[in-house]
């Protein structure tokens, strides 16, 4: 595998797994532990940039190319930067419209009525 579609790969599998594990923590909190949410999502970051250059680094030292690019490499970037994008757009959808419907319901005394 060239070193863009190595790249692509581990992107894909650290994303699933780092930001994976934060909506299951985020999503089976209570509304009295979501006040922690700023703290895990700076946690999630931090750990997202520390893997993904680790990953690079140790891509970049096993893979000794030649530094060339051939259409294959040209179609492995532009599929996996379509895809980042579609994955991108759904997860921004996602936090626009269910969190803030979601700390509303964690809000409401009885279920259904706003405290």
């Amino acid at each position: 595998m060239s070193f863009h579609e190595q790249s692509a790969w581990a992107c894909l599998v650290s994303t699933v797994l780092i930001w994976g594990v934060y909506f299951t923590l985020v999503l089976t909190r209570s509304a009295e532990q979501s006040r922690t949410a700023l703290l895990t999502i700076v946690v999630a970051i931090v750990l997202q940039t520390v893997v993904m250059i680790g990953s690079h680094m140790l891509i970049a030292a096993v893979d000794r190319g030649d530094g060339r690019h051939d259409e294959r490499d040209q179609s492995i970037a532009l599929r996996s930067g379509n895809w980042a994008g579609w994955v991108l757009s759904v997860g921004v959808l996602l936090c626009v419209v269910f969190f803030p419907v979601r700390e509303m319901a964690l809000h409401m005394d009885p279920p259904g009525r706003l405290a």
